[in-house]
């Protein structure tokens, strides 16, 4: 009731029951047309669930966005700017260097800003997420709110831990 998005990790496709449970949850989403983004399971997850079983997932859940970073993407036997199948946004995490935002408009690189004062990378691909969907879920197109990931895990990057440093 009252969700705007869905955000499931790939890893929650990996066993049941929590498998069974999330694909009824995106029954759910799809009859009530919530867009959903799937996060992208990691190396190990993708040797249990298998790439041709996560790419015909996306296929058939038709996500909004799924993001993953630049192994997973490969894992998956994907190049570079591949999109994933059925997504209407593929976004490639890389690090350091710029993100991938591959849509029907192409592949765009999205740079992050500078960080120079880094304390610590736990929790900057969540932060990155964070500011992605917020971005997004504000009307923003997915180029913009891959800038907003990169302040966001900017923010995250100069903090101890998994914060922005800001209080909620």
């Amino acid at each position: 009731d009252d969700a705007s998005q869905l955000y499931v990790a790939g890893s929650s496709f990996t066993e049941d029951p929590l498998a069974s449970a999330i694909d009824q949850l995106l029954g759910d989403a799809a009859e009530s047309r919530i867009p959903v983004t799937i996060g992208g399971p990691s190396v190990a997850d993708l040797e249990s669930l298998g790439s041709d079983s996560f790419l015909a997932l996306c296929t058939a859940v038709e996500p909004a966005h799924v993001v993953l970073n630049r192994d997973e993407h490969a894992a998956l036997g994907l190049s570079s700017r591949q999109p994933i199948s059925g997504a209407a946004t593929t976004v490639v995490t890389t690090g350091r260097r710029p993100t991938l935002v591959i849509d029907g408009k192409g592949a765009r690189a999205v740079e992050g800003p500078p960080v120079d004062d880094l304390l610590d990378r736990t929790g900057v691909g969540d932060g990155f997420l964070a500011g992605f969907l917020r971005a997004r879920e504000s009307g923003a197109d997915p180029v913009a709110a891959g800038h907003a990931g990169h302040r966001v895990a900017a923010k995250v990057l100069r903090h101890l831990g998994p914060t922005t440093g800001v209080d909620t």
